[in-house]
């Protein structure tokens, strides 16, 4: 997975570079606390609980690394049903329960 992508699609885009100097990447992400986040520089704290609950849907860091492998290309399922599958930019809905595909 390509956090920078995964990041522009929260809308969340102004941390990319601070996620790039720091280092973080798909695997690390699940492993992040909100004070991590301030330590990023993520000041706001709805743009904290949003990284959040975006990285609670990702899983696991070994589901994680699995979606897409750097392509840019991934898919989380939540839940409720919905999958989001991403590719380098479009994040959609889709109705998938508890399955997905991962399209690249």
């Amino acid at each position: 997975m390509h956090v920078g992508a995964w990041l522009h699609d929260l809308g969340l885009g102004q941390y990319e570079q601070a996620f790039r100097d720091n280092d973080i990447d798909a695997g690390l992400l699940p492993t992040l606390t909100a004070d991590d986040l301030r330590e990023l520089g993520v000041a706001s704290l709805a743009h904290r609980k949003r990284l959040l609950a975006a990285i609670a849907e990702l899983g696991s860091p070994d589901q994680a690394t699995a979606f897409g492998r750097g392509t840019g290309a991934y898919a989380t399922a939540r839940p409720d049903g919905f999958a989001y599958h991403c590719n380098g930019g479009t994040l959609t809905p889709a109705l998938a329960p508890m399955r997905f595909t991962l399209r690249s």
